[in-house]
């Protein structure tokens, strides 16, 4: 159907560049994935630090929690992404000459994945709250705040990139890639096996990072809404809500994923049906979310046990000073 025949939406290709380099530094270059990850941390932390001052809850403390996340997150995404798209990954680094295990470590090119950021920064904070003994359910609402604005920027710098792209469609939503992009090597080339001379004739596909900006931002905004409204007052209620909200849009979001190749996943090749790795965890994740809206009562217990007993500490007391007469 495609073979020699140019798209009905290829124009979109004339507007629309991937530009995976925002600029260069003596050389080097510099990522708009990486750009864009640091716009989500920063706008991640006004938005959470907003939020913390309405609650009265300790600045210092925000920053670090901030901080445990983006460890925990990173390291989580990068492994998740590995342990994902090993093989492709490794004869990618193999073609190009690159040593696979010491670009590992070149995260500013992009290969993270949310779903194991999700867990590792979650984990990483956990332990941070315990440890310092924070309010738990505080930093979960920070979360639900903070969380869906971040992964909107980070996936316009997937946008950018030019990865965690779509599947091939007909339909006015499409766009075609530029030549050097994931998009059009996979869905071109690997995909459909057609050599194109230009990027004019490679197959529209659906902008599902675009769809996941629209979707975090529409989350972003009823769950911020919701902690000025409803939920003011009462504390834990917003994160089940953003993992049911999320969980339920990526669920619908990944039937567009066109990066998809069950032959080289390992999960889902014990899966029929054609799901992907994130369609096999997310339902679980939904799950996650509406036990601990019906748990919320022995959450707190539990918070008020092994959590909260030291948040006070984080702020330093004013010395006091005594008029002598």
């Amino acid at each position: 159907m495609l073979r020699g025949n140019k798209s009905k939406h290829s124009y979109s290709a004339k507007k629309l560049s991937m530009h995976p380099i925002a600029f260069r530094i003596f050389g080097h270059p510099v990522h708009w994935y990486g750009i864009m990850m640091a716009t989500g941390f920063l706008l991640a932390y006004l938005a959470v630090t907003k939020e913390a001052k309405r609650r009265a809850f300790p600045l210092p403390a925000v920053g670090d929690i901030l901080i445990a996340a983006m460890i925990g997150g990173v390291f989580g995404a990068r492994i998740y992404y590995l342990i994902s798209y090993w093989d492709e990954y490794y004869q990618a680094c193999v073609s190009n000459h690159v040593n696979p295990y010491v670009h590992i470590f070149f995260i500013h090119e992009g290969g993270l994945v949310f779903l194991g950021g999700f867990i590792g920064a979650a984990l990483l904070i956990i332990l941070y709250c315990w440890w310092r003994k924070i309010n738990l359910l505080d930093v979960m609402d920070f979360a639900a705040i903070g969380v869906p604005i971040g992964h909107a920027m980070g996936r316009v710098g997937c946008f950018l990139n030019g990865c965690c792209f779509g599947r091939a469609t007909d339909s006015f939503l499409g766009f075609s890639y530029p030549r050097q992009g994931y998009g059009y090597i996979f869905n071109t080339l690997h995909k459909n096996g057609i050599q194109s001379a230009d990027p004019l004739h490679c197959h529209p596909i659906y902008p599902v990072q675009l769809f996941a900006v629209g979707a975090h931002i529409i989350i972003f905004i009823v769950i911020f809404t919701l902690s000025r409204t409803r939920f003011k007052d009462r504390k834990g209620h917003l994160f089940p809500i953003f993992l049911m909200l999320d969980s339920a849009f990526r669920f619908i979001n990944e039937f567009f994923r066109g990066d998809y190749d069950p032959e080289h996943r390992h999960l889902t090749r014990l899966i029929p049906g054609g799901l992907t790795e994130a369609q096999i965890l997310l339902p679980w994740i939904f799950l996650a979310g509406l036990i601990l809206w019906f748990m919320l009562p022995l959450l707190q217990k539990a918070n008020d046990r092994y959590f909260s007993r030291k948040t006070s500490q984080h702020v330093e007391e004013a010395p006091t000073t005594t008029k002598s007469s």
